[in-house]
């Protein structure tokens, strides 16, 4: 058995708690064994994390038992994707005429759109104590946060110059690494090959501005967005078990 850590293992998330209205936290490990896994709730209690956010390694078993002993609840299969970024890439065989750009203000209202409609297949929606409402206002909020300057770029798709968004990528620099922060295409709009169309400008963008790789993340049920992904040159590195673990307000 591993002794106990010095290191604090809970770490609070001030945004999210005061988005959800409750103390929401996460762990900082992914692996657990009996010691580690008393800690963690147990610091959680104490510092009274009403939601814990725990991403556990999917390769260790011992730590997926553990955390199901402790009441952990899984809600996602967080699968992270990455390719180089060699040279910018072209348009994919059978161009469909689509005009990408960067986003101007009078695209928010629809970016929120289509965002709160990507939010319905979200970890928080996985989970019945996050409220459909609360889900789609997170993901609002973010493609406004988003358009304010929290990503470096969102790039939109639409059909001609200034027309309505078709669908969205958000791109944000980390040193030579480019996170692909979102991406969401109308639900009516899907099948036309647009966001194969946002990914291969979005790996243009990257190259553009120094990046050599670029990610994205994605859940382990959205099997069509892993084929897009992989059709554009994307292969897996990781893949882990996001889980929440809800403890009583005030407990500890």
């Amino acid at each position: 058995m591993v002794s106990k850590t010095n290191t604090p293992l809970v770490e609070l998330l001030p945004w999210d708690t005061e988005f959800f209205g409750r103390r929401i936290g996460r762990a900082r490990i992914g692996r657990l064994d009996p010691t580690t896994a008393a800690q963690l709730v147990g610091e959680a209690a104490e510092a009274g994390i009403e939601c814990l956010y725990f991403a556990a390694a999917s390769d260790d078993f011992a730590t997926v038992l553990l955390a199901e002993e402790r009441g952990c609840h899984l809600v996602d299969v967080r699968v992270v994707l990455e390719r180089s970024v060699e040279a910018a890439t072209t348009a994919p065989p059978g161009d469909n005429g689509l005009v990408i750009d960067g986003a101007i203000p009078a695209d928010l209202p629809r970016l929120e759109e289509i965002a709160a409609d990507v939010a319905r297949s979200s970890r928080y929606a996985a989970d019945p104590r996050f409220t459909r409402e609360e889900t789609e206002r997170l993901y609002r909020v973010w493609v406004a946060n988003a358009a304010s300057g929290y990503t470096d770029a969102i790039l939109v798709a639409r059909e001609r110059a200034a027309a309505a968004a078709l669908g969205f990528v958000g791109t944000k620099m980390h040193d030579a690494l480019c996170d692909l922060q979102l991406v969401g295409v109308a639900r009516e709009q899907r099948q036309r090959r647009i966001g194969r169309a946002l990914v291969d400008a979005a790996v243009g963008w990257a190259h553009a501005h120094g990046a050599t790789r670029i990610q994205v993340v994605t859940q382990g049920r959205n099997v069509a967005a892993q084929r897009l992904y992989q059709q554009a040159g994307f292969l897996t590195t990781e893949v882990k078990l996001f889980y929440h673990l809800w403890l009583s307000r005030g407990a500890g």
